[in-house]
């Protein structure tokens, strides 16, 4: 038996934090999977629950040297706003405090040397106080140095091990000098280090604290869904009304809605009237008009009316908490190329260690003094962070599914979100896709002297017991006609081909041509009135009374009036575009003719689709499915890319790795876009993280010294090394001004 558990993980650094937590919990016997995001903050791990617990993981975690505990159950929530929020402010006043002193011991370690008068005073009092403000600033930030030393005696260091190393090497030189000049008052040396590890220390601070306020933005962008749900709804009890949390909402509750309020939850209408601006969840930008028996969904805003409904689900199934929920797992995903990137920096920090220590060695036997070399083992530590490269992809992606979520576009893998701009072939579903989906019959021919009375009856009675959409409009047309419902014996179903049963001791059978075999008289006729009623793109099925043909009712199905515009610009792209269909050639042909489509794949069951799609990945491109997320389950699994067309119901957002709430064909145009955009900034994240490193580590290690002359200060390295960060951040947040599609 499979068990999940998502966790928040405080005290991670770095990428090699996450990465390090994954690779320990993954080799522990019972895990299933293990995903660390250091954007999120938080783990998702499934597990055998006859082998583990949760509290299993959550000490084993600990025992690395975080903090985790179990995440919250509603997304998003308050209480994870206020640990953001204490979090941003307790960096922020570490920063400032290590700031404040570090002006102090710039002014005491650097004054003379920029030309600014200095108290006059011994070169060994000068050197004390040096001490002990760069001791204050390191208490001050000794979450670091508690946090590096574990990791090292773990055996996993992570970047606050850098830091550590570095600025301890620099800070117990410099003392060393200080008490040897306090044993031999003729010795003193200029050569002290203090406002290096003071320094360093500060630029790092000042880091943590605009990348934890970064990630609260990146949060922040997602988050503003929870909001669109109100926190108190209006309950009728006893037939007085009175307010409660929108949490304690019980299916049956009957719900009170206002003009200008948002409906807290989902339900049906049973007093009033009013219209709806549902543009929060299914993108629909004009007001939608809602009586009793229609249904109401939560996050959506009564304009006018006064409505009572009752509630249909607790806050936590409804639609928007679907939707939330799905954002919210989705979050907790990887994208293949950030594993890459996370396993890159897994091993980071090992190399630069060695690195370093190869740095220092190399300069020593070089014949260089020992404070070159030590200026060397500090830089390599201080600007080889893998910050950066562990920011790169997940605050790229964090972004994207807020663009994505803000355009009512769930995208549940972020997978799906970087692949999304890879395909190379998009196979459409014909019904409720590239159609409206809305059938009705359109022509109705009886046959072989049979009444339309008689007919009808008939047909109604037989088809009342299918929920095929073909069945309902065909059931709405008889009913519409006053038609007769009878008692239906021996009923037998052929899915997508036809349905036939006993009705007055005559064996009814309505279906496609190829349903009724070979059982059909005077066949050339039929065909071609089937044909003929195909080539003007309508579906049509033949309904027979004892073998007897008695019938032809034609179906239409209105194109959506986006279809042929999306399929040209698809086309345009370079994209391969097929349409599958259970309908007949020709119906397709003319199906594929409007909407421009050259290739299609026509009569396929629903069982098969998934196959056809399998047949279709053979070519080695990426196969997208776009289907209406109900009848298309497998196909939409099969796919590379399942993208699901709900119109916000619920079914839909259980289907398909990308769900398309508004149900306009326009947003895969979008999708694809917002992908492309998405990758475009993460390769761009990945390009300066890199070259940071690639070019930084060189320059700190002294690899153009005999160049230049020049050797980078450890305090540049770590300015170098926030600036790293910060850029792959702010990089991340612009994409907030995305436009696109």
């Amino acid at each position: 038996m499979k068990g999940s558990l998502t966790l928040v993980i405080n005290g991670m650094t770095c990428a090699s934090c996450a990465s390090g937590i994954e690779k320990f919990i993954s080799s522990k016997k019972g895990i299933n999977s293990a995903s660390v995001n250091i954007a999120t903050g938080q783990g998702f791990f499934e597990y055998d629950l006859e082998i583990l617990s949760e509290n299993n993981i959550i000490d084993w975690i600990n025992l690395l040297g975080y903090k985790a505990q179990i995440a919250a159950k509603k997304p998003f929530s308050v209480s994870g706003d206020e640990t953001h929020r204490i979090e941003v402010k307790k960096l922020f006043t570490g920063f400032i405090l290590s700031l404040s002193l570090g002006f102090p011991l710039l002014y005491f370690s650097m004054g003379s040397m920029i030309g600014i008068p200095v108290l006059d005073i011994e070169p060994i009092q000068n050197s004390i106080i040096q001490f002990v403000l760069t001791t204050a600033i390191m208490a001050v930030n000794w979450n670091i140095y508690a946090s590096g030393l574990k990791k090292l005696l773990l055996r996993n260091p992570n970047m606050d091990s850098l830091v550590e190393i570095g600025t301890l090497a620099a800070y117990f030189y410099s003392l060393a000098l200080t008490l040897q000049s306090l044993l031999d008052k003729n010795h003193h040396s200029d050569h002290l280090y203090y406002e290096s590890a003071g320094f360093i220390l500060i630029f790092i601070s000042l880091g943590k604290f605009l990348e934890s306020l970064a990630k609260k933005k990146t949060h922040d962008s997602v988050r503003k869904l929870v909001d669109i749900q109100p926190k108190k709804a209006v309950i009728e009890k006893d037939g007085r009304e009175e307010e409660i949390q929108t949490h304690l909402i019980k299916p049956g509750d009957i719900i009170v809605v206002r003009p200008g309020t948002t409906v807290p939850t989902d339900g049906i209408i049973f007093s009033g009237s009013s219209f709806f601006d549902e543009k929060a969840i299914t993108g629909e930008s004009l007001p939608v008009e809602k009586h009793e028996g229609d249904q109401v969904i939560g996050g959506t805003v009564n304009l006018n009316g006064y409505v009572r409904f009752t509630a249909s689900k607790e806050s936590e199934d409804t639609v928007l908490s679907q939707i939330i929920k799905t954002v919210y797992n989705a979050l907790n995903t990887k994208a293949p190329i950030q594993l890459f990137a996370d396993k890159i920096s897994f091993y980071f920090v090992p190399a630069v260690l060695a690195v370093a220590l190869l740095s220092f060695a190399a300069w020593i036997l070089a014949g260089k003094p020992f404070v070159f070399a030590l200026t060397s083992f500090v830089s390599v530590l201080i600007i080889a962070c893998p910050c950066s490269l562990g920011l790169a992809t997940p605050t790229a992606v964090m972004m994207g599914m807020g663009l994505a979520a803000k355009r009512n576009i769930l995208v549940k893998k972020s997978e799906a979100l970087e692949q999304a701009c890879k395909i190379g072939v998009i196979v459409f579903d014909k019904t409720g896709t590239l159609t409206q989906g809305k059938i009705s019959v359109s022509n109705a021919e009886y046959l072989n002297g049979f009444s339309e009375t008689e007919i009808l009856s008939l047909a109604y009675s037989l088809e009342s017991k299918s929920e095929h959409p073909i069945a309902k409009s065909l059931a709405n047309f008889a009913t519409e006609r006053k038609a007769e419902l009878k008692e239906v014996l021996d009923i037998s179903v052929a899915p997508g081909k036809g349905i036939s049963g006993k009705i007055d001791g005559n064996e009814v059978a309505i279906g496609t041509l190829k349903y009724h075999g070979e059982t059909l008289k005077d066949i050339n006729s039929i065909e071609n009135i089937l044909d003929g009623a195909g080539m003007n793109a309508e579906t049509s099925v033949l309904m027979t009374i004892s073998g007897k043909p008695s019938a032809i009712f034609s179906f239409s199905d209105p194109l959506r009036k986006e279809a042929p515009e999306v399929v040209g610009k698809l086309t345009q792209m370079g994209l391969k575009v097929v349409m599958i269909t259970g309908d007949r050639p020709q119906v397709a042909s003319s199906i594929a003719r409007k909407t421009g489509i050259k290739d299609y794949i026509a009569e396929v069951l629903p069982n098969e689709k998934a196959s056809k799609i399998e047949e279709i990945k053979k070519s080695g491109k990426i196969v997208a499915m776009v289907g209406d997320g109900i009848n298309d389950a497998p196909a939409l699994a099969s796919a590379d890319i399942g993208i699901a067309l709900g119109g916000g119901t619920d079914i839909a957002i259980e289907t398909g790795d990308i769900v398309l709430v508004k149900d306009d064909l326009n947003d895969v145009l979008c999708i694809l876009d917002l992908s492309k955009f998405t990758m475009k900034k993460i390769k761009q994240n990945l390009f300066w993280a890199f070259f940071y490193n690639i070019l930084g580590i060189p320059i700190a290690a002294g690899a153009f010294y005999w160049l230049t002359g020049w050797l980078l200060s450890p305090i540049f390295a770590a300015a170098a090394m926030s600036l790293s960060s910060v850029s792959v951040v702010l990089n991340s947040l612009s994409m907030k001004f995305y436009r696109g599609q």
